[in-house]
Formats: structure tokens, C-alpha cells, sequence
């Protein structure tokens, strides 16, 4: 499979995270086109519209989601479309309880939000590797799950 590029559509509202996942993004030698959003209703829209096509790549933020019990998320893994779309979740700090429930619910990978920079330049590198690695490959990614942090 040729791919030129990684999509990632991006959901947080917190600025400070949104700048630093994009500024990873942009800093890795892989190609990214990243769109992002600070609310899940934009983001909704967005994906509903099939003139943008399915992303590769969904990072969400837990905290813009919690409050709608992953019906974001549920819904996506439910729509055919979205069948190929790995989707990231990430926090600071949860309970492993709460980890399991967003794996559970459909996420592909929790990714815990690491206070070093450097640190979590690595970690969102990895994951970016390996979904690169899964999306060139055609290998079946509706199982795969995988806790980062």
C-alpha cells in the first residue's frame, strides 16, 4: 500500500496539549496533515461529511469525552467508514479502571500525557510508528489495542 501521508484529526480543548501533540506532529519524519478541533460537536461535524474522507488517526483528549460516556467514539466504531481509523485517547492520570473502560468502549490506544516533553515526544513518536507501520501494511487493525505511558 503507497501512502503518502499520516491523517490525524486531532480533539482537545485544552490549548496547551493541542500545541504540543501538533508540534510532535510536525516534527516527525513522517508526513502528517493533522486537522484540529477544541470541541467534539465540530469534530462530529467534520466526520460526518464524507467530502473529508476517514481519517487515519483520531487523538482525543479524555477529558473533552468523559462527560459523553464515549458516545463519540462508540458511534464512530459502529459506522462502517470508520472501520480502519485507529483511535488514541490520552490523559494526565487515570485510574486503570477508567483505562479499561475507554479500550473497552472502542479506543484503540491510551496514551498517558507525560509532563516531559522529551518523554512524551518519544511515546507519541512510537505510537505514530507503529500506526504508520499498521496503515502501509494492510494489516487488520480492528483488534488492536495498545496502553502507551
Amino acid at each position: 500500500m503507497n501512502k503518502e501521508f499520516l491523517n490525524i484529526t486531532l480533539l482537545d480543548s485544552n490549548v496547551h496539549s493541542l500545541i504540543l501533540l501538533k508540534k510532535i506532529f510536525q516534527e516527525h519524519r513522517i508526513k502528517i496533515r493533522c486537522t484540529d478541533f477544541y470541541n467534539d460537536e465540530d469534530l462530529s461535524q467534520y466526520l460526518n461529511k464524507a467530502m473529508y474522507g476517514v481519517p487515519d488517526v483520531v487523538f482525543i483528549n479524555y477529558q473533552d469525552i468523559q462527560n459523553t460516556d464515549f458516545l463519540l467514539i462508540k458511534e464512530r466504531i459502529d459506522d462502517t467508514r470508520y472501520s480502519s481509523a485507529i483511535f488514541v485517547v490520552y490523559s494526565n492520570d487515570l485510574a486503570d479502571t477508567e483505562i479499561e473502560d475507554i479500550l473497552v468502549s472502542g479506543a484503540n490506544i491510551f496514551l498517558k500525557l507525560n509532563e516531559d516533553f522529551a518523554k512524551l515526544k518519544k511515546t507519541v513518536s512510537e505510537i505514530i510508528t507503529m500506526i504508520w507501520q499498521y496503515q502501509t501494511s494492510g494489516l487488520n487493525r480492528s483488534n488492536f489495542i495498545m496502553k502507551m505511558g
